[in-house]
């Protein structure tokens, strides 16, 4: 996101393993520096964020920063998603209960706040169709697809953070309806 440039301030790898990253503390900014070694699991995995595609590190370091000014990983159990934009951005937070909008109304609300590249996440309620109960998705696309004179499709890619289970649900990436035109 454009607030990244901003949060990592080490431009490349840091060959000392030394990474700094900037927080917002009551709207203040908190400079927090770390190193790179990072608590693993038995099967020496990072214990709580993953390694992104192609073995990227900054989740982990940034989920280690966090956790510093948290006391320790255990208290990033914790906590409102909220919170945490709003300390690693400094800027102020919408929230919106979905339950209250109409399909139309949810899509034209993330499709305008992608446009604006404002950072926009979803949580999920109940565990439906591989969707983890209370897990947080970052939106990636807000896209409307048309094709071959069908009705158009408002569809909503989102970013699975832990990378564990796949999406089940309609329109899932083997479902039947997706053909050249979709």
């Amino acid at each position: 996101s454009k607030y990244s440039e901003y949060m990592i301030k080490n431009k490349d790898t840091s060959n000392e393993g030394i990474y700094e990253f900037t927080f917002f503390m009551n709207a203040f900014p908190l400079s927090v520096i770390i190193d790179n070694r990072l608590p693993l699991t038995a099967q020496e995995l990072p214990i709580n964020a993953q390694l992104t595609s192609g073995d990227a590190q900054w989740m982990v370091l940034l989920e280690k920063a966090f956790a510093k000014i948290s006391v320790n990983y255990a208290n990033l159990n914790r906590g409102h998603v909220q919170e945490a934009l709003r300390m690693l951005t400094g800027r102020p937070v919408i929230t919106y209960q979905l339950k209250e909008l109409n399909s139309t109304q949810v899509f034209a609300m993330v499709a305008e706040r992608s446009r604006r590249n404002e950072t926009v996440v979803a949580q999920c309620g109940p565990a439906k169709y591989g969707l983890v109960r209370g897990q947080t998705y970052t939106v990636i696309a807000a896209i409307s697809i048309e094709g071959d004179g069908r009705a158009p499709r408002n569809m909503i890619k989102l970013r699975n953070p832990l990378f564990k289970g796949t999406y089940t649900g309609p329109w899932h990436e083997d479902d039947g309806r997706w053909t050249n035109a979709y």
